[in-house]
């Protein structure tokens, strides 16, 4: 008869616990990825070029890069209406300048 182990044993597969209780913890978040990136663009491009960031190309990538990384984060630590908040803010204005230049 085999014996039975009192030792609790991990599940083939990780459980993912849902970090999002409520609606408005979705909305908190969607608000901070999409009006965080607002004001981290809007601090970076109001400072002057300076000589050892290469000026404003060189910030632009800087934040292009920092984005980027910021929604890969999101999404690995279980927030991802942080990381569609930042997608939203950078696809909203690519719409509206398309629609715009179409005859």
């Amino acid at each position: 008869m085999p014996q039975l182990n009192d030792q609790k044993t991990k599940p083939a597969i990780p459980v993912k616990i849902n970090y999002y209780t409520a609606s408005r913890m979705k909305v908190a978040d969607f608000c901070l990825g999409f009006f965080g990136v607002l004001l981290v663009l809007v601090v970076l491009f109001s400072l002057p070029s300076l000589p050892w960031l290469g000026g404003s190309d060189m910030i632009s990538i800087i934040s292009i890069v920092v984005m980027l990384f910021c929604i890969v984060q999101a999404f690995r630590k279980g927030r991802k209406f942080i990381a569609i908040g930042i997608i939203s803010i950078i696809l909203i204005p690519i719409l509206v300048l398309g629609s715009c230049l179409v005859f």
